[in-house]
């Protein structure tokens, strides 16, 4: 149903693919349910018999108190002994998250850095031997279950290794953004690397709103999906990914404010808390320009203080954990022709390999691979190759069919790439091959989620201009919720009203000189248009669906305006409610 269903749009509108994730919770929770009963009717008719010295329960075929221990025997027993390890299954829902605040600040570093490693590692083992148990110990029951599991993941590992190609890196780009990060009172870094990877002719296609798998050797035998913001095309056989640079806490602090005047005491006028001449571990000093007067500042806590901090017995216990995490990375690495730590222009490293997430690993290899001169890049893909797995997910082109008079894209976090390939797709497309009228909508949660959309559109925009398939000619660029036939809505769910202005000014600062050249007064028109384009807070679908099929109704006559979306399921029950109350709206190409 799933494979039919990423194929076929009548199958999606009976199962949408965003209720497979809800599927699979449920077989989740059920085998918690299945397994935790068992083992609580285990221990009390243990007891019973040990009371009894007689076959539990009265019921007959049941063990005697000498075969309670005899998994063939007595299936509760089975039960019994996977009780510990069942609730493991319910790390991969918390695993996104990352590692808990008590573990990055105590915790061994191969565990903070391997943390969703970890919980997918144990997700695996604990439901492959609660399966494989059943079915050994009781296969006239369980068979059925572990055929099926053998047929379904066998066949989609076969099935992704058929449609794998080993390709190469043509083109690395860090694109580096500052943000204002007022809670923790620093400036970090919000680095963007630009992938874009040849492909051999025999790939498969790819469309719009899809998603590969990338496996780097050099890095790690981990395959870890990216959605394309670029496809390939008859003159250009390549692929784009904008992969986030991730970093452990703190490695992105470029630099940190002064502490809170609220908690000001000068050190002048306090008896230092000395703690044997030295810094608990993770402390460091630094003077504050204007006032002249010594500040201490921990990057892995994100705290800045005015006061001396004193050494704990929690800074003394991660202190000996990080030393024998460190030695148990650096006894299993081993030394490789790249150095992927040495730190480059673009990419701030730490100068342990432990220190460095997969995302900066492939920032570097990728710039490492880019700066060198044709000879040696040739030699270096070979050395250096990178396998990209068949893409998966919802194709976006139902959404953008011509002949609509209406579409609307929605996006939110690991769906903005999809929506970018898609807004950047249209804006390229002459009037007769796009709908008439296209709304872009994304929805992040902080500022620097932003930072690539809002880039992307404008460059994209300043091309369409060139073009002539988007016209700027009486743009009101503060008022207008249209430009033409494109209307842009860019929600920042995190911030509030207060907030919004100095968020705005922000991220153009930040933002990247255009790399097409046009007029000064269109690019200041495009760019303040997009910036009164940013909202705070939520977007409220279904009052915004209403406005726009009353809008394209209004404008063509037709009511008729279809919905995709790209993003977390959550949002995506939300995005079909709200589609499925107003006329003539359809929902579909979703990607989860």
């Amino acid at each position: 149903l799933e494979l039919a269903g990423r194929r076929f749009s009548c199958v999606r509108k009976i199962f949408p693919l965003s209720l497979w994730r809800d599927v699979h919770m449920t077989m989740g929770l059920s085998a918690i349910t299945f397994v935790t009963l068992g083992a609580t009717v285990f221990c009390v008719m243990m007891l019973t018999a040990m009371g009894k010295s007689t076959p539990f329960a009265g019921l007959s075929g049941d063990p005697n108190f000498a075969n309670f221990f005899d998994l063939n025997a007595n299936v509760l027993y089975l039960r019994q002994l996977l009780l510990p390890a069942v609730p493991l299954l319910l790390l991969m829902k918390y695993a996104g998250r990352g590692p808990p605040l008590f573990l990055q600040k105590y915790g061994p570093t191969f565990i903070t850095k391997w943390y969703w490693e970890i919980c997918y590692f144990f997700h695996y083992v604990v439901a492959f031997t609660a399966i494989i148990m059943l079915v050994l110990y009781r296969p006239q029951v369980f068979y059925w279950m572990g055929a099926t599991w053998g047929f379904l993941y066998g066949g989609n590992k076969i099935v992704r290794i058929l449609r794998t190609r080993k390709c190469t890196v043509k083109h690395a780009q860090m694109i580096t953004y500052t943000i204002e990060d007022k809670r923790n009172n620093a400036k970090k870094r919000s680095d963007v690397l630009r992938l874009t990877i040849n492909v051999p002719k025999s790939f498969p296609d790819t469309a719009r709103g899809q998603a590969v798998w990338l496996l780097v050797p050099e890095v790690d035998y981990f395959a870890h999906p990216f959605t394309i913001a670029k496809t390939p095309t008859p003159n250009d056989s390549t692929i784009t990914l904008h992969i986030g640079v991730k970093y452990l806490a703190g490695d992105d602090i470029i630099s940190y404010a002064r502490p809170d005047q609220r908690s000001f005491r000068s050190p002048m006028n306090q008896k230092p808390m000395d703690n044997g001449g030295g810094l608990p571990p993770g402390w460091k000093t630094a003077m504050d320009p204007e006032s002249g007067q010594t500040y201490y500042y921990n990057s892995a806590m994100r705290r800045t203080t005015w006061n001396r901090p004193q050494e704990t017995g929690f800074d003394k216990l991660r202190a000996l954990t990080g030393r024998f995490s460190t030695n148990i990375m650096n006894r299993n690495s081993t030394s490789t022709a790249l150095d992927l730590t040495a730190t480059s222009a673009g990419v701030r490293g730490a100068a342990n390999t432990s220190r460095a997430t997969w995302t900066q690993k492939m920032a570097k290899l990728g710039e490492k691979i880019t700066s060198m001169d044709p000879d040696l890049r040739r030699n270096a893909n070979k050395d250096y190759p990178i396998y990209v797995s068949a893409p998966l997910g919802t194709s976006m082109d139902d959404s953008l069919i011509p002949s609509l008079p209406g579409s609307v894209i929605i996006s939110t976090q690991n769906g903005l790439p999809a929506a970018e390939s898609s807004v950047r797709w249209l804006l390229a497309q002459p009037k007769e091959n796009r709908p008439k009228f296209h709304f872009f909508v994304s929805v992040s949660r902080e500022v620097n989620d932003a930072l690539s959309v809002l880039e992307t559109l404008r460059d994209s925009m300043i091309e369409a201009v060139k073009k002539g398939h988007i016209s700027i000619d009486g743009l009101n660029p503060r008022h207008s919720h249209m430009a033409d036939w494109l209307g842009v809505y860019i929600n920042l769910s995190r911030r509030r009203p207060d907030q919004i202005e100095g968020d705005r000014d922000m991220l153009l600062r930040s933002m990247n000189p255009p790399s097409t050249q046009i007029s000064r007064a269109k690019l200041d028109m495009i760019e303040t248009w997009l910036r009164n384009r940013i909202q705070p807070g939520r977007l409220k679908f279904d009052r915004f669906l209403k406005r726009v099929s009353e809008m394209v109704k209004k404008r063509t006559g037709e009511d008729r305006v279809a919905v995709g979306y790209c993003g977390s399921s959550k949002v995506a029950y939300a995005i079909r409610k709200a589609a499925a109350e107003v006329k003539n709206m359809s929902f579909d190409g979703e990607y989860i």
